[in-house]
């Protein structure tokens, strides 16, 4: 297995696994198996990570295969949505 080296630079700008895996809701187990490459990278994590990390860490960096070109362009608002998370519209 790979690890995820985007991942740990990311890791190493916010502090620790433990406050990544809290800005991100979710455990430190998810993070450790992100890290070594047990599972993906999810989708959702990438934006936060990318603002967290002001930048230095950006969702092409972690998920490669996705184009994030189409999230960039897409206008931001500070509503959220019923089930969770921000909408667009």
């Amino acid at each position: 297995m790979n690890r995820n080296q985007s991942l740990l630079v990311a890791i190493g700008i916010i502090g620790s696994g433990a406050k990544l895996a809290k800005l991100l809701g979710v455990s430190r187990a998810a993070i450790s198996c992100a890290v070594c490459g047990r599972m993906p990278v999810p989708k959702s994590w990438c934006p936060v990570i990318e603002l967290e990390t002001k930048g230095q860490v950006k969702c092409e960096d972690l998920l490669p295969g996705i184009d994030w070109s189409i999230f960039r362009n897409l206008p931001k608002t500070k509503e959220t949505h019923p089930e969770g998370g921000n909408c667009v519209a």
